[in-house]
């Protein structure tokens, strides 16, 4: 991981540590908006495990369906 991605990814998650009522949308939001960048470049700029979190999020708050059709518990604990 490059250091560019490492301190991105570091700095949204310390956002949302450090706010618990911030979702990782508004602290990407708020990285992008702090270091002068288009919101397009935010996923060129966090590591893989942070775009998981964001999807987990998403779909959590109904924001985009899941493609995943659970077939076993082991699917709900994904």
């Amino acid at each position: 991981m490059n250091n560019k991605r490492l301190e991105a990814s570091i700095s949204i998650e310390k956002l949302v540590r450090d706010n618990p009522d911030l979702t990782y949308i508004e602290a990407c939001l708020k990285y992008a908006e702090a270091n002068d960048l288009e919101i397009k470049l935010i996923p060129k700029l966090i590591s893989p495990h942070l775009k998981e979190k964001l999807y987990n999020e998403s779909i959590k708050n109904k924001c985009v369906k899941s493609n995943i059709k659970p077939t076993s518990l082991n699917d709900f604990i994904r």
